[in-house]
């Protein structure tokens, strides 16, 4: 028992409490201990042991083994970069990583070059570092750097896609099709020109005859009785097509004009086959780099941003 409580007992009782009053089954132990929890009720604040006085338990001390192994101080460390801590074992602390964002869609080059230097999304304070990835002709996408763990992840953060509408090669055409096609998806050349003059110049109650010794096709075009034109067209044709973003200066690659009147039909058919096993896309994707390179170049000499093409 406390000496606090002996001197409260002696001074109320003018008596010392005897040790054998000090047993919990003594009346007079019950009284000064329902005494004392009264007052600390009242509002007098006492400590009160947690466990009884003798020897612990085993179970009493495996619980304070454990609770002071969870008040124990810990030690952050680096290994190879990564950050550890060691609580009960040693345990890798992963890197808070920014949120991601909607993917932003672009649809010019130039909108494209703008979201970069604009920067509105603070992307380069998030990541350090951007790669812009030239897919093809018409897809051109912004990236992250490699982040996360074991750096396994990169985050698309925009792309710019061409809109426009392909021609239809290696397909015959009826005449006016492959005419209102021929003028709205080729750059005008001298070339293009004269595909469209012979085009132009059938009709469906004309006869077309032509001739072809595999290198060039002489089209005969017959005008009433009286008249025959002849015009010989040398095969491959170069042309541009519009096939990439109108920012680049479009591709000029060879093709093969082919005119036929199918059998039954009175109209007359017309395609172009692409002749250069799809070397132009090689070209314009260097194009498309050497754009984006031209417009990005502060941030690319800053160390911030990477072409790869």
């Amino acid at each position: 028992m406390s000496e606090e409580l002996k001197n409260e007992h002696e001074h109320r009782h003018g008596e010392p409490l005897h040790m054998s009053e000090q047993d919990p089954g003594n009346p007079l132990y019950a009284n000064h201990h329902n005494h004392r929890m009264s007052e600390a009720r009242i509002g007098a604040r006492r400590e009160v042991s947690c466990f009884p006085t003798g020897e612990l338990s085993a179970d009493a001390m495996r619980f304070l083994y454990e609770l002071g192994k969870q008040d124990r101080g810990y030690a952050v460390q680096e290994i190879d970069g990564h950050i550890y801590v060691n609580t009960d074992n040693l345990q890798r602390v992963e890197p808070v990583m920014p949120m991601e964002l909607p993917v932003m869609k672009i649809f010019t080059l130039n909108g494209f070059i703008a979201y970069i230097l604009d920067d509105p999304d603070s992307l380069i304070d998030k990541f350090g570092r951007l790669v812009v990835s030239v897919g093809d002709e018409a897809h051109v996408y912004l990236h992250s750097v490699a982040y996360g763990p074991e750096n396994a992840k990169r985050s698309l953060l925009a792309f710019c896609t061409l809109q426009s509408r392909p021609f239809s090669f290696n397909t015959y055409l009826g005449q006016e099709d492959f005419i209102v096609r021929l003028q709205a998806q080729f750059e005008r050349t001298e070339a293009r020109d004269k595909v469209g003059q012979v085009v132009g110049n059938l009709a469906a109650e004309q006869g077309v005859h032509t001739s072809d010794d595999g290198i060039s096709q002489r089209v005969i075009i017959k005008r009433g009785v009286a008249r025959m034109g002849d015009v010989v067209l040398e095969n491959p044709v170069p042309l541009k097509p519009y096939r990439t973003f109108p920012e680049i200066d479009q591709v000029e690659s060879p093709f093969i004009l082919r005119i036929r009147n199918k059998e039954g039909q009175k109209e007359t058919e017309i395609a172009l086959y692409e002749a250069d096993g799809g070397m132009w896309r090689s070209e314009a994707v260097a194009r498309i780099r050497a754009y984006l390179a031209d417009n990005l170049k502060v941030l690319i000499e800053a160390g911030m941003l990477s072409i790869i093409a």
